[in-house]
């Protein structure tokens, strides 16, 4: 894992205005400033741990206690293209102890899959998702980012939930191609004010995750919104290069097919399945476990794929549509207007 090196973009294209007056974007930069410097004084104190795994990629699994399905799907289906050395992965779930009454139920039988499977991790957070405006989210993310950071050596870190089929197989492949360093891939939603990546989905080179981790106190986080919505300021404010793959990503932001998202295998059209991966990167929200395995079944690997188009987020959507409000869902993130000069909010 390389040396975090971040630094902050130098824009003069880009407005960063107040909204309401309750916080100076003179004050916001010089903060920014300030974090950075501090920033990387913290990461170049750190110890490195020797006893880390070394892997290409980590992969971080959201998953609700109960959904035992999910998880075996997965499991049956695109997690048998990981590799040792290359790919490592882990079911964050809750622990019985913090889960939710609806799901402590499950306390028994989540304990012996945890025990027999190996691959999970059962966090001691509070149970629950929350609200839309109330939620921990947040919390979730960074437990995710601390553990990888404590026991594994990775390249890249990606973020999916457990109702999700990922085309592993091409991922490893274009990794090759993609940004080592200050990187990052997801969706973003092209709406005015809400210009941001979505929760799911989200790859992050490794100095950006350990960036994320050793994170201080003049990073603004708002442990009451989502992680998405909190690093929505930074992917404005951090020097990344930002592939926002409208294209390849099946997700809510756009639904790009119907097959991969039906209620069950019966009433999907199946003749999607084997083109996929040809076509897609990834599918959100698959629910029924019988369509993972059949799309897993129906694919062919192949040696070489045809490189992506990349396009940033300032590329895939309209100008009108790029302009992000930290406080429009945060009562403490900054008041601030960030977008394109002709952006609406």
């Amino acid at each position: 894992m390389v040396s975090p090196k971040l630094s902050y973009r130098k824009a003069p294209n880009w407005r960063m205005q107040s909204s309401a007056g309750l916080f100076g974007w003179k004050s916001f930069v010089i903060a920014c400033v300030a974090l950075s410097l501090i920033a990387l004084g913290v990461y170049r104190g750190r110890l490195v741990q020797k006893d880390k795994i070394s892997t290409t990629l980590f992969i971080a699994i959201g998953s609700k206690p109960s959904n035992f399905h999910l998880r075996e799907s997965a499991r049956r289906s695109w997690l048998q293209w990981t590799s040792p050395g290359n790919t490592e992965y882990k079911f964050f779930s809750d622990h019985p102890q913090y889960a939710e009454d609806s799901d402590k139920e499950h306390a028994e039988k989540l304990l012996f899959e945890a025990k027999a499977e190996k691959d999970m991790v059962l966090m001691n957070i509070e149970g629950g998702y929350g609200t839309k405006e109330d939620n921990n989210f947040l919390d979730r993310a960074l437990y995710q980012f601390e553990y990888a950071s404590r026991n594994y050596d990775f390249d890249y870190f990606l973020r999916v939930d457990d109702d999700s089929f990922l085309c592993l197989h091409r991922l490893m492949f274009e990794l090759k191609s993609y940004p080592s360093q200050q990187f990052f891939m997801g969706r973003f939603w092209c709406k005015p004010g809400r210009h941001r990546a979505d929760e799911n989905f989200m790859l992050f080179s490794s100095d950006l995750a350990e960036f994320i981790v050793g994170r201080t106190s003049l990073v603004p986080m708002d442990p009451s919104v989502t992680f998405a919505w909190n690093f929505g300021l930074l992917a404005y404010t951090l020097n990344l290069t930002i592939f926002d793959d409208q294209k390849r990503i099946d997700a809510q932001q756009g639904y790009l097919t119907d097959y991969m998202h039906a209620n069950s295998s019966s009433r999907a059209n199946s003749d999607g399945y084997k083109e996929f991966c040809e076509k897609y990167i990834y599918a959100h929200h698959v629910r029924h476990g019988d369509i993972m395995k059949k799309v897993y079944s129906s694919t062919q690997i192949h040696l070489l794929y045809d490189a992506p188009e990349m396009s940033s987020h300032r590329e895939s959507c309209k100008a009108t549509e790029q302009s992000f409000i930290p406080a429009r869902h945060s009562k403490t993130l900054p008041d601030i207007i960030v977008g394109t000069n002709n952006a609406a909010v």
